[in-house]
């Protein structure tokens, strides 16, 4: 995957520079665990920013489909020309962990969440049988480890099987602190399971060299998981001189592209993308 985080801004840069995935966000996942959803209505309910700005509802979802598919196609890997990546992203870093915290408390709203969010990938692939749809979960800054998560994930893959339909888990990319329970998801309910397909490393708060993400990209202790399960986070054009960089990009960026680890950039936006476009191009075809 070379995917970006996308709210609405740069829809016409982002084939030229290389990407062949979005995640669409973010959306609040809180009315998708409390009722029946019906996602033949492109104006349901269901479907709410998590905040004041990026996602807007469903039509705005399958607008932006209908605008950046055709860019996105020619650049998959390894054969171009195959159908583009979109996930609908749910929660992010303004989103919080509390609304997270009581979905997952009790299995009738996380069973509930998952059985929405297949009926979500579903209808939109009915739509645009050309792509590859997802859902990506940006759980952060929760105070318990999501007990029911299981009956989510059961229930989402009754209806979307991981084949079909991937599963993306953001998480940092230390697994550290608040985030160190991800880790016994992922044992549990992760690729290997059929369970969560994809795992955005997300980016570090800091100017962080290849060298810097190394230790965690390729720490041992993820040993577990296909590399090609990993996303790893980067800034994009939003942060210029965060972009990742030397030292060490001499041999992170091959390890990547012969790994098939993907790039997740936070985030896309209008303008230049002559830096970003360069790393992605660096992963491509490493030198």
């Amino acid at each position: 995957l070379l995917m970006a985080y996308y709210s609405g801004s740069g829809a016409d840069t982002v084939g030229a520079a290389g990407l062949n995935a979005l995640a669409l966000c973010f959306f609040n996942p809180t009315p998708l665990s409390n009722t029946t959803c019906n996602f033949t209505d492109p104006s349901t309910p269901c479907i709410a920013p998590a905040a004041s700005n990026g996602g807007i509802n469903l039509t705005w979802i399958y607008t932006t489909i209908q605008a950046t598919q055709a860019q996105l196609r020619p650049n998959t890997v390894p054969t171009p020309n195959q159908n583009p990546t979109y996930f609908i992203s749910f929660g992010g870093e303004g989103f919080g962990g509390q609304a997270w915290d009581a979905i997952f408390a009790a299995p009738d709203t996380a069973g509930t969440l998952g059985k929405n969010m297949a009926a979500l990938a579903a209808a939109i692939q009915a739509l645009f049988p050309n792509i590859t749809i997802g859902i990506d979960l940006d759980i952060e800054e929760t105070k318990t480890a999501l007990p029911s998560f299981p009956v989510f994930l059961s229930a989402f893959r009754a209806a979307a099987p991981a084949a079909q339909y991937p599963l993306q888990l953001c998480a940092l990319s230390s697994f550290g602190g608040s985030d160190h329970f991800k880790v016994d998801l992922l044992k549990s309910y992760g690729p290997a399971q059929g369970g969560i397909t994809h795992i955005n490393m997300m980016v570090n708060n800091v100017d962080s060299s290849c060298a810097d993400m190394s230790k965690y990209w390729l720490s041992p202790s993820l040993d577990f998981l296909p590399r090609d399960s990993l996303v790893c986070g980067v800034w994009g054009e939003n942060r210029v001189t965060w972009i990742l960089h030397n030292p060490g990009c001499g041999l992170l960026l091959p390890y990547i592209s012969s790994k098939g680890v993907g790039i997740g950039i936070w985030e896309w936006q209008a303008g230049n993308t002559t830096a970003i476009a360069a790393l992605i191009a660096a992963v491509r075809q490493p030198s």
